[in-house]
């Protein structure tokens, strides 16, 4: 793999890991408070659980298009 394309690749991780971070800090501020029911918890759960599956498509999709574009240019 060229030099170029492993700083690409290192950019985007390092990118996904720094949203990744931010999201489970929000994540900890949201469920923090003592006084909610439980009812709130699981409906604060299910908004999280949401969340973490767009994040996953968003990932997937870019290390498709990463692989995808070395596979091609290596042909």
């Amino acid at each position: 793999m060229p030099n170029t394309e492993l700083s690409e690749l290192s950019e985007f991780f390092s990118a996904v890991s720094k949203e990744k971070n931010e999201n489970l800090e929000k994540l900890e501020t949201k469920i923090t408070p003592p006084n909610m029911s439980l009812a709130d918890l699981f409906k604060q759960l299910e908004t999280a659980h949401k969340e973490t599956i767009q994040i996953f498509i968003f990932v997937f999709r870019g290390l498709f298009r990463n692989f995808a574009s070395f596979f091609m240019s290596s042909f």
